[in-house]
């Protein structure tokens, strides 16, 4: 049996929430743009889960995010 995947640290997302700020946006609405609830959005900039693929390229296109600057947001240590 595999043993599952853990970090030591969680992602900083601290990029992520200040584009978030900047744009006006709230977490409610890049939640629903990531098709997911607030409290899931809550655990994931919390360290507390990981986000998809999909939800990683949602995010981007809502906050006008390039994909080349993907890591910068969303896999910050």
């Amino acid at each position: 049996m595999r043993a599952a995947y853990s970090r030591a640290q969680p992602w900083n997302y601290s990029m992520l929430k200040a584009r978030t700020a900047e744009l006006g946006k709230t977490d409610r609405d890049v939640a629903a743009a990531g098709k997911m609830t607030p409290s899931t959005y809550s655990l994931k900039v919390n360290g507390k889960g990981e986000f998809s693929q999909e939800q990683i390229s949602d995010i981007c296109r809502f906050l006008g995010i390039d994909f080349s600057d993907i890591p910068r947001y969303f896999f910050a240590l």
